[in-house]
């Protein structure tokens, strides 16, 4: 479990794109977060080391997730909140895993004809589950 300098975060099954979390794949990387929140609002900056975990221990902690990242803490900063506008939560995201099943609906992206040859090996033939292709015409529409 970590310690008051890590924060640990889950990586679950989006469209394919390891964009905030691929370059922690391999070695220690440096890594710099800013979690903005709209309800109070504020702004907190992380700057740390990452690095992914296949730990089923710690993987296991969020049910569905395909890993975890482990960022070592180097800096914590507060930053002024003038610019942040104020939002307000009206529901949660359709596509985030159940929390305790782990179980999510397939994103509609997977489901457009065009893309199944790129798709990862464990997302093809998913779309026949739900509800089966979609034209690329037809998702832009």
């Amino acid at each position: 479990m970590p310690d008051a300098q890590t924060l640990l975060f889950r990586r679950f099954d989006g469209t394919g794109r390891f964009f905030s979390t691929g370059n922690a794949a391999a070695a220690a990387s440096p890594l710099g977060l800013l979690f903005m929140d709209f309800v109070t609002p504020s702004r907190l900056r992380l700057q740390g080391t990452a690095q992914r975990t296949d730990d089923p221990a710690t993987v296991g902690l969020w049910p569905g997730a395909q890993f975890a990242v482990q960022v070592q803490n180097s800096a914590l900063t507060s930053h002024c909140a003038r610019h942040v506008p104020r939002l307000r939560r009206l529901q949660g995201a359709r596509c985030v895993p159940h929390a305790v099943t782990g179980e999510q609906p397939i994103p509609g992206c997977k489901r457009i004809d065009a893309v199944q040859a790129v798709l990862p090996q464990h997302d093809r033939h998913k779309a026949d589950t739900a509800g089966g292709l979609i034209a690329m015409a037809a998702w832009g529409a």
